[in-house]
């Protein structure tokens, strides 16, 4: 290999572990926030690791499903997460 194709090669590969930490990282955080605001609302409520995961098992079942059988889907909801961002700026700059 070229030393072009060596830093191609390399850069290839971190951005897949970047796709691949992203997913991991987006579910989790689903997860995480959901327990979390389910703890907030429940007094009773122990967050446990498998409800956690669970959450997440779903959020990336989800995210399949609509990236294979809802790619009609996709366009409406690229529309509704650009309008939700930018209906929270007014409110994140007047909340300050």
């Amino acid at each position: 290999m070229t030393d072009k194709q060596w830093i191609s090669w390399i850069c290839g590969w971190f951005a897949v572990s970047g796709w691949i930490a992203l997913v991991a990282t987006a579910g989790s955080l689903a997860g995480s926030l959901i327990t979390g605001a389910i703890s907030l609302t429940h007094e009773n409520y122990e967050v446990e690791r498998w409800h956690i995961f669970l959450i997440y098992l779903a959020y990336m079942l989800g995210a399949c499903f609509i990236n294979i059988f809802g790619l009609r889907l996709l366009p409406t909801i690229d529309r509704a997460a650009i309008f939700w961002c930018v209906l929270q700026i007014p409110m994140v700059v007047g909340a300050n």
